[in-house]
C-alpha cells in the first residue's frame, strides 16, 4: 500500500463527528460527541444548561482536518 493511502486511512479513522444540540424551549445550542445511533431531529436525554427542557439533535458534522504537506 502506498504511503499516501495509508496516511489518508490514517486521517479517516481519527475524524471524530459533532452532534449539535438545541433546546426545544429557549432554543439554546451546543455541541458535544456524537453518540451511535443519534439522527437529525432525533430527541435526546440532554437537558438544556439553561432551563432544563428537552434537547434534540440540530445537525450532526465534522470539522475540516487541516491538510498535511
Amino acid at each position: 500500500m502506498s504511503e499516501r493511502i495509508s496516511v489518508f486511512f490514517e486521517q479517516a479513522l481519527n475524524i471524530k463527528p459533532i452532534s449539535q444540540l438545541e433546546c426545544i424551549q429557549c432554543k439554546h445550542k451546543l455541541e458535544r460527541p456524537y453518540k451511535e445511533k443519534e439522527y437529525v431531529n432525533k430527541a435526546v436525554d440532554d437537558k438544556c444548561p439553561k432551563c432544563q427542557s428537552p434537547m434534540y439533535v440540530k445537525a450532526i458534522y465534522v470539522y475540516p482536518q487541516p491538510k498535511q504537506f
